[in-house]
């Protein structure tokens, strides 16, 4: 059940914070004229305009259907406005945070910073309102809150172009900047960059799972949100696979950065590149497989079965990259160990996520072993293989950089590790799968069984809600 009550204020409402962001466009425009003409840096102040225009389009949109439509419908169009718009959003935010502004540091930068931590303050209040509202059992609201709460995140990213471009160009020498580019450069500064970037992906990662969560709320009838339906939040994320949605994503922006770093340096990124995309195409696999299970008549057992087909698939991806990495992995380690300064941003966000994928690798594994789930068991052996090499790869730049006259060595160890690594859990992917198909697999099977049994269980509608229909909201 989506309830909400139809107030002519929360209308009003939306209709100021629609027309609020049409208001702000001119001031990020002008700042690409004013005082002089911009390059490519000043595009940014372009596409925070457009992004005002788009928003408000939207909040008008939806201040106008608060009275007609039903929330489930709200939910599938905001959503789909928002998945349509997440591949420019995450263009936007990694462009935005690996620069920063070319201009000089006037009233009008300055002015800017005052709006748009005024619209930031704004929407907070008007989420506290929402989950006020949300609290006391108006739950339709949900689709309009995530919306609130992605455009803060965004407006945050925008915030932090602004006053981080103060912090990360301390020593930089700002009239060769103004001259000649990206003329003195430190260090200092791709370190604030990679943490920017950072920042920016779990914007993005954030946007990505509120955008999911509103969607399949409206497809379920029931609110994905962990302060309004806690009980049922945990199984509904899991039976729509939010978690494994949002890895795909983050997948997907880490293949396009390292993608980025292989046009500039083949040699030490092009096996990088390549391992996201197996990976990705691995866990897209997974994904299609799982949801078409999920959804299908097959029974436990046969579901079981059929997801090890996937392992077959999974290993001989693996097996061949493993046999790839014999040629290539030493030298590519090495080439990165050796790499410009300018590819430490690169690695200002792999290792980061690496540690905390590989934490939750290993915490995913020891769930998905428990419950006997052979894709998700799939999914933290990626998670670990992902971490295994970037991580290798980390150490091998940290011995260059500290001039160990061991480091190639280091390197050779590390692809050797890596490498053998991949075999082994090739091996495994195929040996397993193997003996599943073949019936052999009776204790994992039974747990998979007791899991299957609990979470359909805990799954099943009231019968009390079962003539329910769809709410049409209620005047007040």
């Amino acid at each position: 059940m989506m309830p909400y009550v139809y107030r002519p204020s929360l209308r009003r409402m939306f209709l100021f914070l629609g027309a609020l962001s049409f208001v702000f466009a001119p001031f990020y425009i002008v700042e690409f004229f004013y005082p002089t003409m911009l390059g490519l840096n000043g595009l940014s102040f372009i596409a925070f305009a457009l992004c005002c225009i788009v928003e408000g389009s939207l909040m008008i949109y939806a201040s106008l259907k608060l009275e007609t439509t039903t929330p489930q419908r709200l939910c599938k169009y905001i959503s789909r406005a928002e998945f349509i718009a997440l591949p420019i959003l995450t263009l936007f935010v990694l462009s935005v945070s690996a620069i920063f502004p070319n201009a000089e540091r006037d009233w009008l930068y300055f002015l800017n910073i005052g709006l748009t931590s005024f619209h930031i303050l704004l929407r907070l209040l008007i989420l506290f309102y929402l989950n006020y509202l949300m609290r006391r059992g108006e739950t339709g609201l949900l689709p309009i809150r995530n919306h609130v709460y992605i455009g803060m995140s965004l407006l945050f990213v925008v915030l932090n172009y602004y006053v981080f471009a103060i912090v990360k160009t301390i020593g930089v020498d700002m009239r060769l900047l103004f001259e000649d580019g990206f003329a003195g450069l430190s260090e200092y500064f791709l370190i604030m960059s990679a943490l920017e970037i950072t920042v920016g992906i779990m914007v993005l990662l954030q946007a990505m799972f509120l955008s999911a969560a509103t969607h399949f709320s409206g497809k379920e009838g029931n609110p994905i949100d962990f302060h309004t339906n806690r009980d049922h939040f945990k199984d509904l994320i899991d039976h729509y696979q939010i978690p494994n949605i949002i890895s795909i994503f983050a997948t997907f922006v880490l293949f396009i950065i390292s993608l980025m770093s292989t046009v500039t340096a083949p040699a030490a990124y092009g096996i990088l590149t390549l391992l996201y995309f197996l990976v990705l195409v691995i866990r897209l696999i997974t994904f299609v497989v799982k949801q078409k299970l999920g959804f299908s008549h097959y029974g436990p057992k046969e579901i079981f079965t059929k997801e090890h087909v996937v392992y077959f698939v999974a290993g001989a991806i693996v097996l061949a990259y493993a046999v790839l990495s014999i040629f290539f992995m030493r030298r590519a380690i090495e080439t990165i160990a050796e790499a410009e300064r300018t590819m430490f941003m690169t690695f200002g966000i792999m290792i980061p996520w690496s540690v905390i994928k590989m934490f939750l690798g290993v915490r995913h594994w020891w769930i998905s072993h428990k419950h006997g789930d052979p894709l998700e068991t799939l999914n933290s052996y990626i998670d670990l293989l992902l971490s295994a090499f970037t991580i290798a790869t980390a150490l091998s730049m940290v011995a260059n950089r500290a001039h160990l006259p061991a480091y190639r060595i280091i390197a050779i160890v590390l692809a050797i590790l890596v490498g053998g690594y991949c075999f082994y859990l090739a091996l495994k992917m195929l040996i397993v799968a193997f003996f599943a198909l073949k019936g052999k697999r009776s204790k994992t099977m039974e747990r998979f069984l007791a899991f299957f049994s609990r979470s359909q269980a805990r799954l099943e509608p009231d019968p009390s809600d079962k003539n329910d229909k769809e709410e049409e909201p209620v005047s007040d």
